[in-house]
């Protein structure tokens, strides 16, 4: 009701409207058939309700869009880049220009065999192979999708389809050079970079635009 900037006898209204508890009655009179009172007390929790007014409710609830929790944090981060409008925002353009898919590339490092001990490992640059990003363009912002097919960084990369998947869902802030991604585990909604998550945020990927 705060997000759509109504009360409760426009919230009757579209309750009755939209599971069909409206009856024919002269001019004037009230055609609706959810009591206002009777949702009024509903809404603040004051009072059992019955049944017979909770099915239209629940109707009602069922028909309404799922709420997609990444978009919202997608609109509130450019709205907090932003001076005003998040259109305006800076990274509005950048943001656009960098949607698209990805192929998600680790680091190779080899380590040389030596008898003192010494850490000899080489850098062999970007090239292990361990998934997919997805940068998508909404109404709302820039979401992200990560699908790493191969978490243990095997080079190169194993065939196999069928192995451990993990799954990164989040927001992308795009401004000028700076592109900032905020993430989270999908199964279990631990944000990437967090003490228990196998990956790091910072430098873990380089993303390579995707051939198709």
């Amino acid at each position: 009701m705060r997000d759509h900037k109504i009360g409760v006898p426009t919230l009757r209204e579209r309750i009755c409207k939209a599971t069909g508890r409206i009856r024919n009655t002269p001019s004037g009179d009230d055609p609706y058939l959810v009591p206002q009172k009777t949702l009024q007390r509903f809404l603040a929790g004051s009072h059992r309700t019955q049944d017979l007014v909770l099915v239209p409710i629940a109707e009602f609830a069922k028909s309404l869009p799922a709420r997609n929790v990444v978009e919202e944090l997608a609109a509130a981060a450019s709205g907090f880049f932003s001076q005003s409008d998040p259109s305006e925002a800076k990274g509005s353009r950048a943001s656009a220009a960098i949607a698209g898919k990805y192929d998600l590339l680790a680091m190779h490092v080899v380590k040389a065999d030596n008898a003192s001990g010494l850490d000899l490992s080489l850098n062999q640059g970007y090239k292990v192979e361990c998934g997919q990003a997805e940068f998508i363009s909404t109404p709302s912002g820039l979401t992200v999708r990560e699908v790493i097919t191969n978490p243990h960084q095997i080079h190169p990369a194993p065939q196999e389809t069928d192995g451990p998947r993990i799954t990164w869902e989040g927001v992308v802030c795009a401004m000028d050079t700076l592109v900032l991604l905020i993430m989270r585990n999908e199964a279990v909604f631990v944000p990437a970079g967090a003490p228990k998550s196998p990956y790091v945020v910072s430098d873990r990927f380089r993303f390579r635009p995707t051939t198709e």
